[in-house]
């Protein structure tokens, strides 16, 4: 969920290959294509082999928990090759992996995984000494002006909610959203408790808005910003939860006030 920063990582794909994969996730999330139905893998790989004419396949799989949705096979032709293979340069690859018209769920408690692993021809006749047959990726930095990356549309912050209650009322109480403009002050004061859920984890969160608006949208009541690194927001069951007391004017004007909870994660 973060472009990668730091030293890179070089991870030969042969044998059993590399896994990637989230943490469990803490809140349900169904991936899109970012295009169409696909999501796009982009893949930072060298081959390096003793001839011209080796060939590699490497394939990548998508995994929502232990299930398969979907995989694609990538043929590498046109190895680097000499002495040592000092001439490999570094290509980067995309590889599109189908998730369906309608995306695919990934569960809460689950994790978002990719396997990444490859066959060469000239595994069985490389000679160590003069040359090497491997497959590898790059990743965890940039090389060049791109980095290692799979690419998707969600919405990781779907499972985030706002309520309207009396003050002193607990989340599962009955909200109140039909306030009297003309009551005594101790009864305009309108509760607003926030619970927000990032299926990647509270650590991707950047910053929590409340917002509400007049009846015309043309200007805002109020907006209150929740700073995370404060006790303003405060670990509830994976979540981060807030409350933020409004005493409303006396008098003001009857109409219905959109709410708005706006927050912002680390994309």
């Amino acid at each position: 969920t973060k472009e990668p920063v730091g030293a890179r990582n070089e991870s030969s794909l042969l044998g059993s290959g590399v896994t990637f994969d989230t943490d469990e996730l803490i809140s349900d999330l169904t991936i899109e294509g970012k295009s169409s139905s696909e999501v796009r893998i982009f893949a930072i790989m060298k081959f390096e082999a003793p001839t011209t004419n080796a060939t590699a396949d490497v394939t990548f799989k998508l995994f929502a928990g232990s299930d398969l949705i979907d995989q694609y096979t990538k043929t590498l032709t046109n190895p680097c090759t000499g002495f040592l293979n000092n001439d490999c340069v570094w290509v980067s690859h995309q590889i599109n992996i189908n998730v369906g018209a309608g995306g695919s769920l990934i569960e809460s408690g689950d994790r978002i995984k990719i396997g990444i692993q490859g066959s060469a021809s000239c595994e069985s006749s490389q000679n160590p000494i003069t040359s090497s047959c491997d497959v590898t990726l790059a990743y965890g930095t940039e090389v060049g002006s791109t980095y290692s990356r799979m690419e998707f549309r969600a919405n990781a912050l779907n499972g985030s909610k706002v309520k309207v209650h009396e003050v002193g009322d607990g989340w599962s109480e009955t909200e109140v959203t039909d306030w009297s403009p003309t009551h005594r002050s101790d009864k305009r004061e309108m509760q607003f408790t926030v619970d927000i859920r990032d299926a990647f984890g509270r650590e991707d969160i950047k910053s929590v808005s409340l917002i509400l608006y007049t009846p015309n949208e043309a200007s805002t009541v109020f907006q209150k910003q929740f700073d995370p690194e404060t006790n303003e927001l405060r670990l509830d069951n994976d979540g981060l939860v807030g409350t933020h007391i409004f005493t409303y004017e006396s008098g003001i004007l009857h109409g219905k006030y959109p709410l708005t909870l706006a927050i912002e994660d680390v994309q």
